[in-house]
């Protein structure tokens, strides 16, 4: 039997795929727990469209790369560009396979269930973990600077959106017939 040595980093990157998933998870009521405060609306789901479910993935992605970071970078000796690009690479990834599962199987099938929503949201997160794992191993990355650079503008356009969403399908809130905060 052949057994592979898996690097601390890459374990602690593992371990971000079921703690991702429950962030995710306590992301998703955090706007209703505040009694819809528009500020928290901004970095939270406020509504049931998937453009709002993207916030499960993009800030609990954001916190976890960092904190392993900050926690375990200079213990573990981790490469500060190839640890951020991986970061952009899962972040990207995620939110990308969450919008095709979606349209696949709402948009495409007609299937709405919550027992798919929820697979969706673990397998996005895998799916980004995964990928961003990838690249942090085998690719040079970028300046950290530069990926940071990129999730900067990730997260701008997603606050913009939420308080000025665009009347398109992705942010409608199909349960309310509503856009954006409420």
């Amino acid at each position: 039997m052949c057994k592979k040595n898996i690097s601390k980093e890459v374990k602690w990157l593992l371990l971000g795929i079921p703690v991702i998933f429950i962030a995710s998870a306590i992301f998703h009521f955090v706007y209703g727990w505040t009694g819809n405060n528009k500020v928290v609306g901004m970095f939270f789901p406020a509504n049931e469209s998937i453009f709002e479910h993207l916030k499960m993935l993009i800030f609990p992605i954001i916190i976890w790369w960092t904190a392993i970071y900050f926690a375990k970078g200079k213990e573990l000796n981790i490469d500060k560009n190839k640890w951020f690009f991986g970061c952009l690479v899962s972040l990207v990834a995620s939110m990308l396979f969450m919008m095709m599962f979606y349209y696949t199987i709402t948009g495409a099938l007609g299937i709405e269930s919550l027992a798919l929503d929820i697979a969706n949201t673990f397998l996005s997160i895998a799916f980004g973990q995964l990928l961003g794992i990838h690249f942090y191993k085998h690719s040079k990355g970028i300046e950290w600077n530069g990926s940071w650079a990129i999730i900067i503008v990730i997260v701008a356009v997603c606050i913009w959106f939420s308080l000025n969403p665009p009347e398109l399908p992705m942010f409608l809130d199909a349960t309310t017939g509503t856009y954006g905060i409420k």
